[in-house]
């Protein structure tokens, strides 16, 4: 869960569904470009904590098959939207440019 009220990414966000876990949080910032396109119900108005509670309360009220059939869809979309083998690609070619101008 993020309470913050501007993320540049999101990158919590991210590790918290890798692992097959809801991630809840303020629609500020990056937020709603990477929760939406997964579970738009993670994402909720600025401040509104009532909301946030309520969602998170809906999310613990399902069956327990529905919590671990949702976690294993978030890991699957992250898997796919945001590969390993590409971001390790960015930072080999990263790694590769600073080296070239050193």
């Amino acid at each position: 869960m993020s309470t913050s009220l501007y993320e540049g990414f999101g990158l919590s966000l991210v590790e918290a569904l890798a692992c097959g876990r809801p991630a809840f949080a303020f629609g500020g910032g990056a937020v709603a470009e990477v929760l939406n396109p997964i579970d738009p119900s993670l994402v909720v108005s600025l401040r509104d904590t009532s909301a946030l509670v309520q969602r998170v309360s809906a999310f613990l009220a399902l069956p327990a098959d529905e919590r671990v059939n949702k976690g294993e869809r978030y890991r699957s979309e992250i898997m796919k939207r945001y590969p390993m083998s590409a971001a390790a690609a960015s930072l080999k070619s990263l790694c590769q440019r600073i080296a070239a101008h050193s």
